[in-house]
């Protein structure tokens, strides 16, 4: 007999899926799959799908989980959505909540679809009949890897032709800036990097938070250290690793302001370069996510910080405190 645990999304439930992405047929729009769960070293069994959908189980079982299964949808603009998952025993279905969740790009092609001419969709397949169409995916991601900043290439668009994740990312991001689009939010995933609040936020402020099969993971916003205590903390760098690819592919998309269709000089005078204010910066595009358990207190302030100097000092006083500490 097969062993049934209701699943459930919670309207404050935001998961943590890891798919793969194929160009339609029509080369319209790019259809989300998740990667198999039989192919480990292809496949990513961390999803938040798989635990909820009992992917572990006998094939009985997930029948009766995917026709149980209650998604709360009141909220969405769309309807719930199925995942489609292969295995050793062929296609099985998982219920997801396409503008709610994330859904980290896995590829194998790095694909996308041709052409800028109009924003790109990502989207879930209909799997059924009573669907009017393919379901959008709203938050799309991508894994940061500390390797992304080497060897970077000489243009953004030599950038975008590579067959990579970091390539994938740059078109992304691309076409939403010639499009002005809308359509996806992107996500910049750092799994393992320390990170704490900035002075920016409150301490007690915690932005939204996702997860998968096993791990919990926080909206964050740069920068993404103390400076409570102008950097004493020792991080481990890695978030270091990620600002400096965003810096230098900054540089890089530079040059493509004018690509955008509705930039023109500001006025006649090109001696002085005046243009109008269309930008493109990559980092106007990204949103980011650090694992919550990654988190470094911060100082409690400087009161009761011994290597800091009295309140009221002001920064110049801090740094010259510092060096004669030094």
């Amino acid at each position: 007999m097969a062993l049934v645990i209701p699943v459930s999304y919670q309207p404050n439930d935001h998961a943590v899926h890891y798919v793969d992405l194929e160009p339609s047929s029509d080369g319209t729009t790019l259809l989300a799959y998740h990667k198999s769960t039989a192919d480990v070293v292809q496949g990513d069994k961390n999803s938040a799908c798989l635990s909820n959908a009992l992917w572990g189980a006998c094939k009985e079982s997930r029948d009766v989980v995917a026709r149980h299964s209650r998604v709360d949808g009141q909220d969405q603009p769309h309807p719930p959505a199925i995942l489609s998952i292969r295995d050793n025993e062929g296609h099985w279905n998982a219920p997801v909540c396409p503008t709610k969740d994330i859904f980290c790009i896995k590829s194998s092609s790095w694909e996308t679809t041709d052409g800028n001419d109009k924003p790109w969709q990502v989207a879930i397949p209909n799997l059924s009949l009573t669907a009017p169409s393919n379901i959008p995916i709203k938050n799309i991601a991508f894994e940061f890897d500390p390797t992304w900043d080497t060897d970077l290439p000489g243009t953004y668009y030599d950038l975008m032709s590579e067959n990579s994740a970091r390539g994938l990312l740059s078109r992304f991001c691309y076409n939403a800036f010639l499009n002005n689009s809308r359509e996806y939010i992107i996500w910049l995933f750092e799994k393992t990097g320390q990170w704490s609040w900035s002075r920016w936020g409150s301490e007690d402020y915690m932005g939204t938070s996702f997860h998968d099969c096993d791990t919990e993971y926080v909206e964050m916003h740069p920068p993404f250290d103390c400076d409570h205590c102008h950097h004493w903390h020792k991080f481990d760098g890695i978030f270091d690793n990620l600002f400096m690819f965003i810096h230098n592919v900054g540089f890089l998309s530079e040059v493509l302001n004018r690509n955008h269709p509705d930039w023109k000089p500001e006025h006649d005078d090109w001696r002085n370069d005046c243009f109008s204010r269309i930008e493109f910066y990559i980092n106007d595009n990204i949103q980011y996510l650090a694992r919550r358990d990654k988190q470094v207190e911060q100082c409690p302030g400087r009161e009761y910080n011994a290597h800091q100097p009295p309140t009221g000092a002001s920064e110049d006083e801090d740094l010259e405190i510092v060096s004669e500490q030094l």
